[in-house]
């Protein structure tokens, strides 16, 4: 299976993204946390396992908050050598469609295209090893133990293992499985038929204790009764307590209602008074101004009917001013129309030029940053291939000047040996040709014979001493040159040199990118450049002959044809702005009249009619009551008001003297209190009851007779349950001899999978890793500069690179039936120097695998040499 696109719609934190993948290499999905990262992998595996119709509780809890539409995920893969657009709606328009592009083929929907999707899956690619591959951020990073979980990469191993007879044949393994399922769990606990026996002997173990403690279980019933007796006797004292104190706070509860009645009513005959001292002083105050109302009304229409007469006149003359100015103005619009189309279409063309050399001035910044960009990807590709570095270079320089140290003072140390002359010698056993001559440093005792002559040379005591120190020192310096695969530290210098000269052609092309970008980025050129033809293209639309290359020429044309038709412009629109100034004004005259006249018309036949009913409304009012009627009931009815002022203060305080009696005997609460003892008093009655009743029947009932009862059946369905334990642990027996053999098996898929893991594990760890497997194929031991240590005693960092290498080792294994890769946040304990080396695994396994990482941390993979990145939005 390979994943080429995914495309995602208000799926958690992602309103819309769309994600490109090659189909190998390393896909880099950058982003802050919460942006989604995780969901992209969720979205997948929700496309690839969840029907669209499914309504669980996590699915509607995960569209995205604020979002007016459904869950959308599409993807386009590849699945063996069809390649297809596999779509899902969730929720409110819950659908599937699938369509193939590789071939003719009718689409598929719903369920029948998620059926199809599924079986080919199970046939091209194992569904379970992508789920075991992928590391997801909140899955611990350790070993994946795939040759008992995954059947693709069993298959794998038995063809490199070459094996004629293979475990992934588990036909017999798993029919004895399945007997031994029957009646055993896993951790060999009884399951099935064989449960329900052991747990009837348990449940008849149970009756016959629960009948032999139940004398026990009664005495205990009697003792109970006695203090739920003492319990009630003690309530129903502070129930009569209770009833008590709830006379005296009914008592006070009705001095304060009598209170309340006596205020309210001084309330009511208060605020009649009040009413009537208002309503006579508003007849009095309306009396007053409907009389200066009808005075002011008679001279207002006489003001209105002379200022009438005079806008009638005003009228007349705008009407006529307006008709002439109007058909001036018509003139100067269209003279002003032709203009502004000359100038419309000469900018247009103008525009169209400029855009056109923008647009390839782009290009070539663009075609020059790709370029500079993959020299620059090629130079860092070529420095992670280099071992050396300043503190390498020093360490070795170290260890050879120390090395020269000590082979001088071996020297000194040493007794000078020489020989000279003709005819053979011997020295310590040794024949040399002295005609030749020979001498060497003698650290130990040397024998030198001459034909008959023997001599002896014995160095000084401290000679071993210095012999010892230069052979540690040159084995120090042979370790520190094999450390890093140097033959010479000559090898090491120039490696250094040549690192410089990367560094610095990498700064060159760099600064060469920066300056061919200036101050926009890549993705803001490109985004201008898609601009740019699109407006183009608009421009090529509305402009005849817009295919015209002589762009100098046009442009000159243009501008002259420009300045031509801005200047007619000009001037048509100053005839028009001077035009329309005067219908402006014919106009605003004329409506200004024409308002006038109207409004003074509206106002004298209004005015009019409001002035006849004044006249009519003040003869009514003073036919029904006079004026000297209305001024003597406002000063009766504000002598009333004034009385009972003086009354209201000693009601008043009456009743806050009921208040404060009746807080310190709250009615209420007195009530809740007795009702609340009464319900606990009801209770304890009923449990003394229910406990005496038990108690009864318990004494009438025969224990003896149940417990011999019992023990017979507990007896019966024990010998059922022996004989059932027995063939169960036959099958279990049968079982463990099976999958004894197969681990012999399963043991021989160690070698492909140790010899690749190891060949990764040398780029992370060194030259001298190496691993032991268990029985399960997972790593048991790490080993290292001559130390093995045990996986559990790793620390985290070296067991979160274990957990990636061994994913993509998997992965590689299984060749044709690879799944795309998916790391989620990884390498969060990795120091930086592996960080490196894991950046170059990556890269490896990105060649034959499609790797999917998810970070937030985008500097935990920059050594990674060639990948496609995706920023989240």
């Amino acid at each position: 299976m390979i994943l080429h696109s995914l495309t995602i719609e208000n799926y958690k934190a992602i309103e819309r993204e769309t994600i490109e993948f090659g189909e190998t290499g390393i896909t880099l999905i950058e982003g802050r946390n919460e942006s989604g990262k995780t969901s992209v992998f969720e979205a997948f595996r929700l496309l690839i396992n969840t029907k669209s119709k499914s309504k669980p509780r996590a699915l509607k809890e995960s569209v995205r908050v604020g979002a007016d539409s459904p869950i959308s995920i599409s993807a386009e893969m590849s699945i063996g050598k069809e390649r297809i657009r596999y779509s899902k709606t969730y929720l409110s328009k819950a659908e599937t469609s699938l369509e193939f592009l590789s071939q003719v083929k009718s689409a598929l929907r719903d369920d029948e295209a998620h059926e199809y999707v599924l079986a080919k899956l199970e046939d091209s690619a194992n569904i379970k090893l992508w789920e075991k591959l992928s590391l997801r951020q909140d899955q611990e990073s350790t070993q994946l133990n795939a040759v008992d979980e995954i059947s693709s990469l069993k298959q794998a191993l038995d063809s490199e293992a070459g094996d004629t007879l293979s475990a992934a044949d588990d036909s017999l393994f798993l029919q004895v499985k399945a007997e031994r399922d029957q009646y055993l769990g896993k951790n060999g606990a009884p399951i099935g038929e064989l449960r329900k026996l052991h747990d009837e002997v348990a449940e008849l173990t149970a009756e016959f204790e629960v009948a032999r403690s139940a004398a026990e279980a009664l005495e205990a019933d009697i003792d109970k009764l006695s203090d739920a007796a003492a319990k009630r006797s003690e309530k129903q004292r502070m129930i009569d307590d209770r009833k008590k104190a709830l006379v005296v706070a009914e008592e006070k509860a009705s001095l304060l209602d009598k209170a309340q009645r006596a205020h309210e009513e001084f309330a009511q005959r208060s605020q009649l008074a009040q009413a009537q001292l208002d309503n006579s002083e508003h007849a009095r105050d309306r009396r007053r101004e409907l009389a200066e109302s009808v005075d002011s009304s008679r001279a207002h229409v006489e003001r209105t009917a002379e200022a009438h007469d005079s806008a009638l006149r005003e009228e007349e003359s705008a009407k006529a001013d307006l008709g002439s100015a109007t058909k001036a103005h018509a003139a100067a619009e269209a003279k002003a129309r032709a203009s502004t189309t000359k100038v419309s279409d000469a900018r247009r063309r103008i525009e169209e030029v400029e855009v056109r050399k923008e647009l390839a001035s782009r290009k070539t910044r663009r075609d020059k940053v790709e370029e500079l960009t993959n020299r620059i990807n090629e130079l860092n590709a070529q420095k992670r291939l280099i071992k050396a570095d300043e503190s390498y270079i020093e360490r070795l320089r170290s260890a050879r000047s120390s090395m020269r140290e000590a082979d001088a003072g071996l020297k000194a140390g040493s007794s000078l040996v020489s020989v000279e002359g003709r005819g053979e010698a011997l020295i310590d056993g040794y024949t040399i040709d002295a005609s030749k001559g020979w001498s060497a440093y003698a650290e130990d005792p040397v024998r030198l014979e001459i034909g008959e002559v023997t001599v002896s040379v014995v160095p000084p005591k401290n000679a071993a001493e210095a012999k010892e120190r230069f052979d540690a020192a040159r084995k120090a310096f042979e370790e520190l040159l094999a450390d890093r695969d140097y033959d010479s530290i000559d090898d090491a210098e120039d490696d250094l040199k040549k690192l410089g000269g990367l560094n610095t052609a990498i700064a060159e092309s760099t600064g060469q990118r920066e300056s061919a970008l200036g101050e926009s980025t890549a993705e803001e050129n490109r985004e201008r450049i898609s601009d740019l033809e699109a407006k183009l293209a608009e421009l090529s639309d509305d402009i005849e002959n817009s295919d015209s290359r002589d762009d100098d020429d046009v442009l000159g044309k243009a501008k002259t044809q420009l300045a031509e038709a801005e200047i007619e412009r000009e001037q048509a629109d100053s005839e028009l702005a001077g035009a329309a100034g005067i219908v402006n004004q014919a106009r605003i005259r004329d409506a200004e009249a024409r308002s006038k006249a109207a409004s003074y018309r509206e106002s004298l036949a209004e005015l009019r009619d409001a002035h006849d009913r004044s006249e009519a409304s003040l003869k009514d009012a003073r036919d029904t009551v006079t004026d000297h009627a209305l001024e003597a009931a406002f000063e009766a009815a504000k002598k009333s008001v004034d009385d009972l002022a003086g009354e209201g203060e000693g009601i008043a305080e009456n009743l806050d003297e009921a208040k404060r009696e009746a807080q310190l005997h709250d009615l209420e609460t007195t009530r809740q209190a007795l009702k609340r003892h009464q319900q606990v008093l009801d209770d304890l009655i009923r449990q003394y009851n229910e406990l005496n009743a038990d108690i009864k029947a318990k004494s009438e009932q025969g224990y003896a007779t149940k417990k011999d009862n019992a023990e017979i059946a507990l007896r019966e369905v024990q010998q059922r349950c022996d004989s059932m334990q027995a063939r169960a642990n036959a099958a279990d027996l049968l079982l463990t001899t099976l999958d004894s053999h197969r681990q012999q098996l399963i043991s021989r898929y160690s070698a492909p999978l140790r010899e690749r893991l190891v060949r990764y594990g040398k780029l992370v760890f060194g030259a001298d890793f190496d691993v032991s497997l268990d029985e399960h194929l997972v790593v048991k031991e790490r080993k290292l500069d001559g130390a093995t240590v045990g996986f559990d005693q790793l620390s985290g960092g070296a067991k979160e690179q274990f957990g990636l290498l061994t994913r993509l080792v998997c992965a590689e294994l299984v060749g044709d039936a690879t799944v795309p890769i998916f790391l989620d946040d990884t390498m969060g304990f990795t120091d930086p120097q592996r960080r490196q080396a894991m950046a170059a695994v990556l890269t490896e396994a990105g060649k034959k695998s499609q790797v999917i990482i998810l970070t937030c941390d985008e500097a935990r993979f920059d050594a990674i040499g060639d990948a496609t990145q995706h920023s989240m939005s």
